[in-house]
């Protein structure tokens, strides 16, 4: 089974409600990790949790994506910020 099958699978099955209410949950717990590292420093038991979060946001990131099919929007904003972004930063340089 590929990754993008099994998430669409655990999506579907879950459901809109329950997917969305578990994603805020992940993402809360993904800030305050981030918020521990940027308070304490990083240090190898933090990157490991970190890496386990950013794992679990994601997982929800997709699936939340597929439930409300806006994987092909998602991906034209993010190349339009990206975009966005480099030509802000381009031009600070000069």
């Amino acid at each position: 089974m590929t990754i993008s099958y099994s998430i669409r699978k655990i999506a579907d099955h879950y459901g809109h409600d329950a997917q969305v209410i578990q994603a805020v949950e992940e993402l809360a717990e993904l800030t305050l990790e981030l918020l521990n590292i940027r308070k304490h420093g990083v240090n190898l038991e933090r990157r490991e949790s970190l890496a386990e979060e950013l794992a679990d946001a994601e997982i929800m990131i997709d699936q939340i994506k597929h439930l409300y099919r806006l994987t092909p929007k998602v991906k034209e904003y993010r190349s339009a910020k990206i975009d966005r972004q480099l030509a802000r930063i381009a031009k600070e340089k000069k």
